[in-house]
């Protein structure tokens, strides 16, 4: 548990986890490795603050952020779920993309991730989403509903975004009201490849 008024900085490799909630409201950067929110309640990463997070960096985990912004360089990694399970991680402040961003998710035969984000989500032009089977022989998730937001700016057209992973080039992206989804083709659709 963090508090005060502190900047927190992860750096180097390796994997930090915050499990509690931290009531720290100066800044939080990740710089290196990987920084998992796995807290329960209130905030993983302070509050009413700005959280950065830098090209190789990510940032992931099943908790909740209530910092004001959270903003992705391009390069920077969102990860939501842990490093062995699928899961959400909620944003209630902004969220800023960069161009470059990668998703990775992580699915089971039953869950796969999201991320919910309660204030406004800016889109880039190009992002890559890693599909990372959790399990031998896991079936691909039918719909993936990579984020939620009541406000989503930015591109409008996600053709520079691409799905890397078995099986990622079946899915279709679609940008809808206040939903971003990557889903397969229905059942019984019989695909042409000329």
């Amino acid at each position: 548990n963090v508090r005060d008024n502190i900047r927190v900085t992860k750096a180097g490799p390796g994997t930090q986890i915050f499990s509690g909630p931290n009531n720290f409201t100066e800044s939080l950067t990740v710089s290196g490795g990987t920084l998992l929110i796995n807290n329960e309640n209130d905030s993983g990463t302070g509050e009413e603050n700005i959280v950065a997070v830098e090209a190789g960096a990510t940032l992931g985990g099943t908790g909740t952020s209530l910092s004001t912004n959270v903003a992705f360089a391009a390069g920077a990694v969102i990860s939501p779920g842990t490093t062995n399970a699928a899961g959400t991680l909620a944003f209630g402040g902004d969220v800023v993309l960069g161009e470059g961003v990668t998703y990775r998710a992580n699915y089971t035969s039953n869950t796969s991730p999201a991320a919910t984000v309660a204030g406004a989500l800016s889109l880039p032009a190009s992002l890559t989403i890693a599909l990372t089977p959790l399990e031998a022989n896991a079936e691909l998730p039918r719909v993936i509903s990579l984020f939620t937001s009541p406000s989503i700016t930015g591109t409008e057209n996600v053709s520079g975004w691409q799905i890397t992973g078995e099986g990622g080039d079946r899915y279709t992206i679609t940008v809808s009201a206040g939903a971003i989804t990557a889903a397969l083709p229905p059942r019984g659709t019989v695909i042409m490849f000329q």
